[in-house]
């Protein structure tokens, strides 16, 4: 989910929000020029995030690492607050990283 302030052609400022699908999507409205105090949160089901319960938290960056004796690509969300949460159903201690890539980061707002 994205929320965010826009500039629009009569200069007036509308607040928004977004539900945001991909990475893809959420570089392009960070890097939209009209759009201002742009914050993503991640909402992240309980398997996801070992809860008891759906949470929506404030997101930093997702990457994508891919498992040296697998073909798996897992993906990695990186919270503001410091927790990753890691959407594989592998042992993460028993297949380490080969390589990975940020696909998404968050920038400080303009």
């Amino acid at each position: 989910m994205a929320t965010y302030r826009l500039a629009i052609s009569t200069g007036a400022v509308i607040e928004q929000s977004a539900l945001v699908y991909n990475a893809e999507h959420l570089n392009e409205l960070q890097n939209e020029k009209d759009v201002s105090n742009l914050e993503i949160y991640l909402f992240s089901p309980d398997e996801l995030n070992k809860s008891s319960r759906w949470l929506l938290e404030p997101l930093l960056e997702i990457k994508e690492v891919s498992i040296y004796d697998t073909k798996e690509i897992v993906t990695i969300f990186i919270l503001k607050n410091g927790k990753k949460y890691i959407n594989t159903t592998l042992d993460i201690k028993k297949h380490p990283f080969k390589r990975h890539k940020t696909i998404f980061k968050s920038t400080p707002h303009h």
